[in-house]
């Protein structure tokens, strides 16, 4: 039941999210780079090591420009890792769903993900179906 709560609730922000301004919503994006940059290099090795690398700090990426600073991965770099060494401490990986990118270079990526990213995702699918008169 706490699975539709959550779906819910991800679906009423990607509802509302849609009418924000754009100085509002470089503002959200700002502050979910940062975040997604500090738990990258906070908690998957692969990324503190590309990182470190760099000589990149996490706090030194606030803008989007800023992720110039970060070397590119390839997914050929991604294929040939460890999922260990490319997944954040702490996500279970066996409540993970794998899927594949649509391999639109000739090579599919796997991709895992959790059952947070899943309601999220369907969501925001949603907000689309509402959107075109489908839903």
């Amino acid at each position: 039941m706490l699975m539709y709560f959550h779906s819910l609730y991800y679906l009423n922000r990607a509802m509302r999210s849609q009418w924000l301004s754009p100085s509002e919503i470089g503002g959200i994006q700002r502050k979910k780079l940062k975040a997604l940059v500090k738990h990258a290099y906070e908690r998957v090795d692969y990324y503190r090591q590309r990182f470190d690398e760099a000589g990149v700090k996490p706090e030194e990426i606030n803008e989007l420009h800023d992720l110039e600073r970060i070397p590119i991965t390839t997914k050929k770099q991604l294929q040939a890792m460890p999922i260990e060494k490319i997944t954040a401490r702490g996500i279970r990986l066996d409540k993970c769903l794998k899927v594949k990118t649509s391999g639109s270079t000739g090579i599919p990526l796997d991709i895992l993900i959790g059952p947070k990213d899943l309601r999220f995702r369907g969501a925001v699918m949603m907000r689309a179906f509402f959107a075109n008169g489908t839903g």
